[in-house]
């Protein structure tokens, strides 16, 4: 998920061995190497797709925003050499946010976007010009998870349950196959919304941060599972559609590493099943073999909202300013 090199040493939690073979795991909850650093400005790698098309059209639609935020997940290690078998996995959890919270955070960056695109010299119509329209009346939404009140699925980009949040709950516009992000606001190719470019951003964060590292050395296998209480803006990307059906966007080409460098705090518990590894450590010893059944552990982070919104509104609202930028552009 993010860089294998850490800040500080990696302790080994098990150690075992014949004639000098060592085997290690460990679970460690430490930070990234090379992070953003407090207050450094957010310089974002872009990629664009006939961006052209973002310009089109002077009116900009932008029915909804999409939020995606991690809220669980898991992480694992394996390495194999001639001293034995390293395994090392981690499952993490995010608690402390509820829909109104992310909702909340979903609106401002809708309306940091539409205030950029306005100064940028751009009719910006919203979800509150747009509703009356058949186009987004007969439009279907997404269900909500239950116990968070938004969308939860698998992210394809974090690799992990997220939650979509959007501005309102009628803003959680349902993805299909054909048009993706834009199925429900197409026909035959073209736009059902009349005048205008439809913009919907999708801007996709990561905390805790979870990434598994492995080493091989003399005699050395080594297999690492690292959770650590920051953020990541994993990627941010815009799609537009306009009126006649031309297609176009941009997006990050990587990650930002530490959008966020504390935003909550996270308790770890140590769920290694010590009897198998006291049996494996056995059996290897009398095999003449180093070998250890793994390293597990789960992680809980209770989030600071105050930290989590800042880094948040930091990695959307530069993309933001991108995405203005980009419109800005002859």
């Amino acid at each position: 998920m993010i860089s294998s090199r850490a800040r500080f040493p990696i302790p080994a939690l098990h150690t075992f061995g014949r004639a000098g073979a060592l085997l290690a795991l460990a679970l460690s909850p430490l930070a990234a190497a090379d992070p953003l650093k407090p207050g450094e400005p957010v310089v974002l790698k872009l990629t664009s797709d006939r961006e052209g098309a973002l310009r089109e059209s002077p009116v900009i639609l932008l029915p909804t925003i999409y939020l995606d935020l991690g809220v669980a997940g898991k992480v694992s290690a394996l390495k194999q050499g001639g001293s034995g078998t390293a395994k090392a996995k981690a499952a993490w959890a995010t608690g402390g946010i509820d829909k109104a919270f992310v909702q909340g955070l979903a609106q401002k960056i809708q309306d940091d976007l539409a205030a950029k695109l306005r100064a940028a010299g751009y009719t910006v119509k919203l979800y509150a010009d747009l509703q009356d329209r058949e186009g987004i009346k007969n439009a279907a939404r997404r269900d909500p998870n239950p116990a968070w009140g938004v969308p939860l699925a698998t992210s394809d980009v974090i690799g992990c349950l997220a939650l979509t949040a959007a501005p309102s709950d009628a803003q959680a516009f349902k993805i299909g196959f054909r048009g993706a992000i834009f199925d429900q606001f197409m026909s035959r190719g073209r736009s059902t919304l009349g005048e205008g470019t439809i913009f919907i951003p999708t801007y996709t964060f990561m905390a805790p941060q979870a990434w598994a590292t492995t080493e091989r050395g003399y005699k050395r296998v080594t297999a690492t599972a690292n959770v650590a209480h920051g953020m990541n803006l994993s990627s941010a990307s815009l799609r537009v559609l306009t009126e006649k059906g031309g297609w176009g966007g941009i997006g990050t080409k990587e990650q930002v590493i530490n959008i966020g460098e504390k935003v909550g705090d996270l308790t770890a518990k140590d769920t290694t099943d010590n009897l198998g590894n006291t049996i494996s450590a056995a059996l290897g010893t009398l095999l003449g073999t180093a070998s250890i059944k793994g390293a597990s552990g789960y992680y809980h982070l209770e989030v600071d909202r105050a930290a989590y919104e800042a880094a948040v509104l930091r990695g959307a609202f530069a993309f933001n300013d991108a995405i203005a930028a980009t419109v800005k552009k002859k």
